[in-house]
């Protein structure tokens, strides 16, 4: 991070095991210049982390509105850790998340098809009424 400026290609691609320079450069597209970074900028205080982060009173309330949700839930991560937390906050969240070990951040990047799979198979058995 450099003033309003964050590397969006240094953070999605050291976040997406196996991600190819095309797809980096696909990522770094929308922000041309350090003039169009102000949102990528943003993104390290919406960690709502302490009171002192930008997002954190609007997380509270996320916090509090997820903590009411009793639809189907499916909680896809690349790590184990905090996601335990987060199930455990939302009452929809019936079955243990999916852990994609080593996928990174952007997990979507080296597990977009296996993510497929899953949405699609949870969406089977799932009720939605």
């Amino acid at each position: 991070l450099k003033g309003q400026h964050l590397d969006v290609g240094l953070v999605v691609g050291e976040n997406s095991p196996g991600i190819s320079k095309r797809e980096v450069d696909a990522y770094i597209a929308p922000f041309p210049s350090p003039a169009f970074c102000a949102g990528p900028a943003s993104w390290p205080m919406l960690a709502p982390l302490t009171k002192k982060f930008a997002a954190f009173d609007e997380m509270q309330l996320s916090r509090e509105f997820l903590g009411t949700w009793k639809k189907p839930c499916l909680l896809i991560f690349s790590e184990e850790g905090s996601v335990d937390a987060l199930r455990e906050l939302i009452p929809g969240c019936t079955e243990p998340p999916v852990i994609m070990p080593g996928a990174g951040h952007f997990l979507q990047e080296p597990r977009g098809t296996d993510i497929g799979r899953h949405v699609a198979d949870f969406i089977e058995r799932e009720s939605f009424v």
